[in-house]
Formats: structure tokens, C-alpha cells, sequence
């Protein structure tokens, strides 16, 4: 015996888009099908997570012409599928929403030692709740002359010891929350220049 489920033909919700897009939440707002009837409809808001690869499903009834729907728990930094469709299997509006990163860390400086510098910042735990410090901080620096990027490593420290700097360069130093999912969900970075003179700007 083959059951087979045969979708209503209405039309999708129309003018699917974001209103605002925070860190964790995304304000949705969309319009109902054409030939909708004057009374509740049930809609399903999928939220597939592109990058662990997850999926929520949230239901929303409203009568209105127009639906505004806050999707909640949210990561920064995320890249997010979201479809919304009519709960009798209305072919569907769908779009991409991208999370607001951690900022960067603030107060970025460098302390010149006798054979490395040091890397001092604020903690991001002091201006960001969504922030964990077992999660850390990745550290890169790009040197100018050889124009080339290098990943230093990764703290749970607010400073990080940079050693092996060449006379003559000029290199910038970036610090960031830690990179998740191989680079897919990262920081806003804080950047500072290093001269050969040893003086941050």
C-alpha cells in the first residue's frame, strides 16, 4: 500500500525578511499568501542551523495580513536557513540570516619585553553575557613586509606572550573570541600595528 500526502496548492507567504538581526534572536516579518481566508493561520517556522547542523521547528498563529515573529536562542556569529510556511503545506518563503559576531575585545595593548612583547586586553565576559571564558581567545598576527597572516595560538588568558619578532618589520596583531566549527562562527577582531621601534598605535 503506497500513502501518498497531496499538499494544498496555496500560495507561499510573500515578502519574507528580516526586520532586525541581534546576536542571539533574528526579528522576522512576512505576509500571507494571496488567497488566504480571513481567520487563524497556523505557520511553521523551520530554523535550520547551517552550521552544527541542526534543525527547530516553531509554530505561529495569527489572523493578521502581516506576521512579525522573533526567532529566540540564536548564536553570534551563526548562519542560520529559515522557511516559513502555512501548516497545511503551503509551498514555501524561505531566506538567509546571518547572527551579529561577538565584539572584539576591548583595550587591546602591548608591553615591550627585553625578548618578546606581551598582549594585554579587557576580558569580553565584561561587556558580552553570551560570552564564556573557558571558550578563549585565538590570536593572529600579520606581518607587512612578508605579507603573510599567522595563527599565534589560543588563551583563556586576557594576555598572550609573542616571542621570535624580526627587526625591521612592521606586524599587526588581532585578537578575537575563539573560533568555533572550523572557522564557520568566530569574533569581531581587535587589531593593533607593532612597529620595529616597539611602539604600539
Amino acid at each position: 500500500v503506497v500513502v501518498k500526502m497531496i499538499p494544498d496548492n496555496r500560495l507561499p507567504p510573500r515578502h519574507l525578511h528580516a526586520v532586525r538581526t541581534g546576536k542571539t534572536f533574528a526579528v522576522i516579518k512576512w505576509e500571507s499568501p494571496y488567497d488566504s481566508p480571513d481567520q487563524d493561520m497556523l505557520y511553521a517556522v523551520a530554523v535550520k542551523d547551517l552550521v552544527r547542523k541542526t534543525d527547530k521547528i516553531y509554530k505561529v498563529k495569527s489572523r493578521n495580513s502581516t506576521v512579525e515573529y522573533t526567532i529566540r536562542k540564536l548564536e553570534p556569529g551563526g548562519k542560520y536557513h529559515v522557511i516559513v510556511q502555512l501548516g497545511n503545506m503551503s509551498k514555501e518563503s524561505s531566506m538567509k540570516i546571518n547572527t551579529v559576531p561577538l565584539s572584539a575585545p576591548d583595550a587591546l595593548k602591548i608591553i615591550t619585553e627585553n625578548d618578546h612583547i606581551l598582549l594585554f586586553w579587557k576580558s569580553l565576559a565584561l561587556k558580552e553575557s553570551n560570552f564564556n571564558e573557558s571558550r578563549g581567545y585565538e590570536i593572529h598576527m600579520f606581518d607587512s613586509l612578508m605579507n603573510i597572516t599567522a595563527y599565534l595560538g589560543n588563551t583563556t588568558e586576557n594576555f598572550f606572550k609573542v616571542s621570535n619578532l624580526k627587526m625591521g618589520h612592521n606586524y599587526s596583531f588581532s585578537v578575537q573570541a575563539r573560533c568555533l566549527y572550523g572557522g564557520q562562527m568566530c569574533g569581531e577582531p581587535a587589531t593593533l600595528l607593532y612597529d620595529e621601534l616597539g611602539t604600539g598605535q
